[in-house]
């Protein structure tokens, strides 16, 4: 499974520290993200969601994520706007549901402004029960 080696490839950082998520476009309950991150016990994750919708803001906010989710916080930002996202690298940078509404060239503004030092799982399937 490729997402699963790259997964894995983020256990060795050198600092040993979280591995940083940004969750372009959240919505309110990120299941699929959390699906995702809960199969990769190790290493641990601080989580940065981002939503243009204040009431998917909040309904993200009570979110309960996994127990190898260190932080979750969800900001109101545009997802397709990069000045409008928080400051710092990302390790992973997901966007489940939401990648085919961007423009083909707003989809390009996200792939160069989140390189190099990140990679975006373009979509996941929840399994539920």
């Amino acid at each position: 499974m490729v997402l699963g080696r790259r997964m894995e490839g983020l256990e060795g950082r050198p600092d040993g520290g979280p591995v940083r998520v940004l969750d372009l476009a959240c919505g309110g309950e990120p299941i699929s993200l959390a699906d995702m991150l809960a199969r990769f016990p190790a290493p641990s994750f601080r989580c940065t969601g981002v939503d243009i919708n204040p009431d998917q803001v909040e309904a993200a906010r009570r979110f309960a994520f996994p127990s190898n989710v260190e932080s979750a916080r969800v900001i109101e930002g545009n997802a397709w706007d990069l000045r409008s996202l928080p400051d710092g690298a990302f390790g992973v940078a997901f966007m489940g549901m939401s990648l085919h509404h961007g423009t083909p060239e707003e989809v390009r503004f996200l792939a160069r402004g989140l390189a190099p030092y990140t990679w975006m799982p373009v979509a996941w399937r929840a399994e539920h029960e």
